[in-house]
């Protein structure tokens, strides 16, 4: 694997953990009624997904497991119909939930790549 591959997927995990976090913790400021705070973290999140939907993309070939990236659409598009209905508590559930589980399941993906390539990386070094 070359040396920017492998940077990018180490990056893409380090990025997906904390893009996890920042759900998480979206979806609370919903709970707590801090609704300008949740939009402000859903904007940020939504630039963060859009990078590590591309990132795994151009990694696709070199990850353990196969990880859909177009799911990420779907669950957007629950997520627009949850404000047009300003459902608050949907918003909050897909946030947690859906997108942060999915998120996560990357991140396990990542991670078990990034630590397979480890050896790799010494070995070419």
């Amino acid at each position: 694997m070359s040396q920017d591959r492998y940077e990018l997927l180490h990056t893409a995990l380090e990025y997906a953990q904390r893009l996890n976090q920042g759900t998480i913790q979206a979806s609370q400021y919903y709970r707590d009624g801090q609704f300008a705070k949740a939009h402000e973290y859903v904007a940020m999140i939504t630039d963060g997904l859009e990078w590590l939907v591309n990132a795994v993309a151009l990694t696709q070939d070199l990850l353990t497991q196969e990880v859909d990236v177009t799911v990420v659409n779907d669950l957007i598009a629950e997520y627009i119909e949850a404000v047009e209905n300003d459902d608050i508590v949907l918003m909050a559930d897909l946030l947690e939930y859906e997108i942060a589980e999915t998120i996560q399941g990357w991140c396990e993906v990542l991670e078990e790549t990034v630590q397979k390539n480890i050896g790799t990386q010494t070995n070419e070094a």
